[in-house]
């Protein structure tokens, strides 16, 4: 299974939520509240270029430091991550869950080539991985019982 059959399962407007680089953090606490989701891809408004992801973390982060950023006057910028971890929508689910689970990422934005088709969660990973197990399991089961015998697969 690849990140681009996962992210066809998503709701569209689920996929991919950005966020400008100089909009304030107010207007990104707003939009992960809005869509309940726990990042932002943040694009350069004028070529559409990713230059950082924006999360929950870096949301609380920058509010609970020693010197807390006003969400209402501090933009996105200053407190995004600006190195983004990147996969491409060809890629397995497995293979990108251990890319995240070895850089301790929760969000992975998805590429087609230059072109940004999506995020897939951590959740969306590990539930399809756990979907395909369960068929996996089933259809042993059913070799092993020997239930499988007259239908037609």
């Amino acid at each position: 299974m690849t990140l681009a059959s996962i992210l066809q399962k998503k709701p569209p407007h689920l996929r991919t939520v950005t966020i400008g680089p100089d909009q304030m953090v107010q207007e990104a606490i707003d939009v992960l509240c809005r869509y309940r989701i726990g990042a932002l891809i943040v694009q350069d408004p004028s070529d559409r270029k990713v230059v950082g992801i924006c999360s929950e973390r870096d949301v609380l982060n920058s509010l609970c430091s020693g010197n807390p950023h006003d969400p209402g006057t501090t933009p996105v910028h200053a407190i995004m991550t600006p190195d983004v971890i990147v996969a491409e929508a060809g890629q397995g689910a497995a293979r990108a869950l251990r890319v995240m689970s070895g850089k301790h990422v929760r969000h992975l934005p998805v590429f087609d080539g230059s072109e940004l088709v999506g995020v897939v969660t951590l959740g969306d990973l590990l539930r399809e991985l756990y979907e395909e197990d369960e068929v996996r399991i089933h259809s042993l089961s059913d070799y092993q019982s020997g239930s499988h015998r007259g239908r037609a697969f």
